[in-house]
Order: structure tokens, then C-alpha cells, then sequence
């Protein structure tokens, strides 16, 4: 089974609860998923806020970000992949 956490500014923060990810091809639980509490939405969404200001008034630090996501999403397409057909039964 995976579990996935969640990031907030840059950072991991645990959750009290988690919830689990069922593959409705299976009817079974084959991940389980952080439960943000409203405060970590809030804190995500500040730290979202603050970083877009950095990230509009620099277009070359955006186009090699999104290189490298780019570069990091072809790396783990395959694994990537697996999560997504289980999570949407396809």
C-alpha cells in the first residue's frame, strides 16, 4: 500500500487522519492520502499566495521550474502512472 504526505511551503506536515484511496475497479483501498485540517488548507494556500510573488516577476526561474517538474514527472511517469490507472480504474 502507498501513503502520500503532505507538503506545505516546501515542508512535510503530518496530519491527524489520512484517508484511504480505493481503486473502484477493486472496491479496495490501495493508498492512503493526508486529511488536511482547514488550518493546513489555510497555511497552504498563504504560502501559495507568497510564493506566486516571486514566481510572476522571475520568468526564467518559471521556465526552469517547470523544466525540472517536467524532468521529475517523465522520471516517475511509470510509477506515476500505476497511481493514476488504480486511483480511476482504467
Amino acid at each position: 500500500m502507498s501513503d502520500f504526505s503532505l507538503t506545505i511551503a516546501g515542508q512535510a506536515a503530518p496530519t491527524l487522519a489520512t484517508l484511504d484511496v480505493i481503486n473502484p475497479a477493486t472496491g479496495k483501498v490501495f493508498a492512503q492520502c493526508p486529511d488536511a485540517s482547514r488550518g493546513q488548507l489555510d497555511a497552504t494556500l498563504e504560502s501559495a499566495q507568497e510564493a506566486f510573488r516571486a514566481w510572476r516577476a522571475d520568468p526564467g526561474a518559471r521556465r526552469a521550474a517547470l523544466v525540472k517538474a517536467g524532468e521529475a514527472l517523465q522520471a516517475a511517469a511509470a510509477s506515476i502512472g500505476r497511481v493514476l490507472t488504480q486511483d480511476v480504474a482504467k
